[in-house]
Order: C-alpha cells, then structure tokens, then sequence
C-alpha cells in the first residue's frame, strides 16, 4: 500500500518487492542522490506496538553494526509518520539460493562448501557480536549480480537476537512458542529446552548444507507438524547413506555435527563449521568450474 509514498521526505517508494510476517521490502530511491536502494516497512500492526516497534529497530542497528561484504548494507533507518519504523538496505539483483537450487538441482560436497562458505565468514562475524540469525535458510541468501561477479548475501535479520556466549550455562526459561521456519529450526527451538545461540544457527546451515547435496532437508515429513516432531529429536538419515550422494567422509563427518540433536554437543558456532568444511572439502573446488558461482 505505500507504493509511490515519500518517507521522511527522502525516499520515494517503488514496487513491492516482498513481505514477510512483521515488514515490507519496497524498492526505493533517494531524492537527492538519485540512489536506488531497499526499503523495508514494519507492518502497520507492528508499528502501533511501540514495544515491538522499539525491538525491530534495535535489532535493524544490531544489523547495521555488521560490516562484511556477504552481509546487506544497512544504508539508514528512521521513522516516519505515516508509516512508521523503516530501514534502509542497499539494493541487490539475483536469485536467492532457493531458486538457484531449484534451478540447477542437486550440488557435489565441494560444490555446497564453496557456495556456502562466504556466507560461513558472514556468520562467523555475526557471532563474534554475539548475533544470532535465527532465521537461516535459501530464501533468506541472495546471489546478488554484481560487476565483480555473483556475490552471495546474508538477508533478513528481521528476527535475530543478541545472545551472550555462555548463554547455555544459565538457567533458561522456555519461549512462548517455537520462532522460525520449520523447515530450517533446531530443536531447541521447537521445544524451548535451551536458549538460542550461535549453534541454532549452526543447525540450520547443517540443514542447507544437507539439502543443496542430497536434494531434500533431513527432517522431513508430510506436514509442519510432522517436520517439527522430527526435528524435536533430531532424527534422519545420515548424509553419507542417502541414495545417490558420493561424498568424502571427513565432509559428511563436518555436516553431521552440524545436525546433533543436542545444542551444547553440536559444532559451536559458524567459524568453527566453516573451517571443519574447508578442512575436509577439496582445495581445488575453489579455483573449479561450478554451477552456482560465486566470490
């Protein structure tokens, strides 16, 4: 609805771009510069909820202290009287994974590293700042086209959480309700049973890593329900036993403890996932001819 709007007298709105649970992505230009640029709204049910309101914006200057090539650029924020809370995102041209990988099919080991690994050195930043996801999956990646190349990009932190690094030695008390796409959530949560950490995320890069090589996640069922009571107990069929898939054991080793049930026995965090990948993926894979290109 705010298409061909003006907020804070210098952005002028566009197309809708996408909308998620708690924001619209409109794309935007500057009035002065002329620059094309992103520009996410909060839903009018969430702008009125001045509590909610206060944590998105907080959560999008988190997001703004982030600064790694692989991560979008948070450009400015305000907060305007028709519509309330906004931030600024540069403006980026692609494909998501997702759609690369519907595209192209399944990936070898390396080929599922090499893709993923920048956005492994983006995380591993985010967690250095103590900055959980918490909403990891291929949507949420953009290949972007730029003049140097394809550039993979870390999107939406719409939902992140800051946590504290022994956040798992203190008593926790279990959430209101799972937060998440079911598909790509860790047990903890789904059940509540520990607090979110830098390993949630790590779960959920396991569970792409699985998906891009063996062309389906490991947690599956027929319904929502069914695919959150199987990753309550973390049960699937390991990656090097899934039909059709050849993979070099120290890699299948890697992604597996990524996928341990228990948080505080799972690969603590993505630094640690991306050189435990890197260790075990071939070092040419980087300088090789692969389908989802990337730099």
């Amino acid at each position: 609805p705010w298409s061909g709007h003006v907020v804070a007298e210098r952005y002028e709105l566009g197309r809708l771009l996408g909308s998620g649970s708690t924001a619209s992505v409109y794309a935007g230009e500057h009035l002065w510069t002329r620059r094309r640029v992103a520009v996410k709204v909060l839903h009018a049910k969430h702008a009125a909820n001045q509590r909610t309101a206060r944590r998105w914006m907080r959560e999008a200057r988190t997001l703004a202290s982030l600064e790694h090539p692989n991560v979008v650029s948070v450009l400015d924020m305000d907060v305007d009287p028709s519509v309330g809370g906004f931030v600024v995102l540069e403006r980026l041209e692609g494909e998501t994974l997702a759609e690369s990988l519907r595209r192209v099919g399944r990936l070898s080991g390396d080929e599922a590293v090499y893709c993923l690994e920048p956005i492994l050195g983006a995380l591993a930043e985010a967690h250095r700042c103590s900055i959980v996801h918490q909403e990891l999956k291929p949507e949420n990646i953009l290949l972007a086209q730029t003049p140097s190349g394809v550039v993979p990009k870390l999107l939406d932190f719409g939902i992140a959480k800051v946590f504290s690094p022994d956040q798992h030695l203190a008593a926790h008390t279990p959430s209101t309700g799972p937060v998440g796409t079911p598909a790509y959530m860790a047990p903890e949560q789904v059940h509540g049973a520990f607090p979110v950490t830098a390993a949630t995320d790590v779960w959920a890069l396991g569970v792409m890593l699985y998906e891009a090589i063996a062309g389906h996640i490991p947690c599956r069922g027929r319904t929502i329900q069914e695919i959150l009571a199987t990753t309550a107990t973390g049960t699937h069929v390991p990656i090097d036993r899934v039909p059709g898939v050849d993979i070099d054991p120290e890699l299948a080793r890697a992604i597996e403890q990524a996928l341990v049930a228990d948080p505080t026995e799972r690969i603590e965090n993505a630094g640690a996932l991306r050189s435990a990948l890197l260790s075990a993926a071939d070092p040419l894979a980087t300088r090789s001819e692969v389908r989802i290109r990337t730099r």
